[in-house]
């Protein structure tokens, strides 16, 4: 089975040249956390409040399963196999399967769907999705059911998490009890001999807890409304991004790279950028 699926990437690699290598690079980037982040800001500060809400959900819920599977399975990369050239290595931290970046992009993107509710964004949205997928293997980073899987168990979390927001109506709740579910895995990954090894798992159960603590918060001490000036809605996103890159970026200049600092990092890029950051709505007269 590995050496078959090695032939495969092997076989895709043999098409390989600058512009088809810069165009996957690219293709790539449409299933990472920097775009993730962004389209999550936009929504929930500069469109509807309640769909950023369940989309935050399903790309959390995803993310932390695709980590949890990651460092309970450990399986390596195609990296270092005779005949796989790795291009963007640097995207390629943890272990193998499933496909995190395929798995974000079968998120992210179905999840779109009953919001653009257009037949041309639904041809789009299977198209990057393969597209993505198949990055991945190109890029040697991955083999091909890693991108596979990832991509369909995100697309498995989009159906999922619609009948959950249909049969509960508190966000809330649904935040409170995924992060309950997870946390057996965050115990067991904390006394592990490699915890160092699933910083990612902690980086996005990091995000899970921050959020749901902000939007418990923000409910309760500010419940902001969504804006009908344009003007409010794009500022509002613009600070968004800045506090939560911000804090991202910030926060790991001062800290040791260790699993423990990311998760708090994380959880405060959530818990600062969704549930305080609303605060200053009135102070800059964005809060209509």
């Amino acid at each position: 089975m590995k050496e078959f699926q090695l032939e495969i990437i092997r076989y895709i690699q043999q098409f390989m040249n600058p512009l088809l290598d810069n165009i996957f690079i690219l293709i790539t980037q449409l299933g990472e956390e920097t775009l993730a982040i962004a389209l999550m800001a936009i929504l929930f500060f500069g469109y509807k409040k309640q769909i950023g809400k369940k989309i935050m959900f399903f790309l959390l819920a995803s993310l932390t399963l695709n980590n949890s599977l990651k460092f309970l399975l450990r399986l390596p990369r195609p990296i270092g196999e005779v005949g796989v050239i790795t291009l963007r290595a640097e995207t390629a931290t943890g272990f193998s399967f499933p496909s995190g970046h395929a798995q974000m992009a079968g998120t992210l993107y179905p999840s779109l769907i009953k919001v653009i509710k257009k037949q041309w964004y639904n041809i789009l949205t299977v198209v990057i999705v393969i597209l993505v997928a198949l990055s991945r293997v190109y890029l040697g980073v991955h083999y091909p059911i890693d991108a596979i899987v990832g991509a369909f168990l995100g697309i498995a979390v989009v159906i999922g998490g619609e009948l959950l927001f249909k049969l509960y109506k508190n966000e809330t709740y649904i935040f409170g009890i995924t992060s309950f579910i997870f946390l057996p895995f965050a115990i067991l990954f904390l006394f592990d001999g490699e915890a160092q090894s699933a910083a990612d798992f902690f980086k996005v159960y990091g995000l899970l807890i921050g959020v749901f603590a902000a939007l418990e918060y923000e409910k309760r001490y500010i419940n902001f409304k969504d804006s009908k000036v344009w003007k409010n809605r794009i500022i509002r996103v613009v600070l968004a991004m800045v506090i939560i890159l911000g804090i991202k970026e910030g926060v790991k200049l001062i800290t040791p790279d260790m699993f423990v600092f990311d998760f708090l990092r994380y959880f405060l890029m959530a818990f600062v950028g969704i549930g305080l950051y609303p605060h200053l709505f009135a102070t800059l007269k964005i809060d209509r």
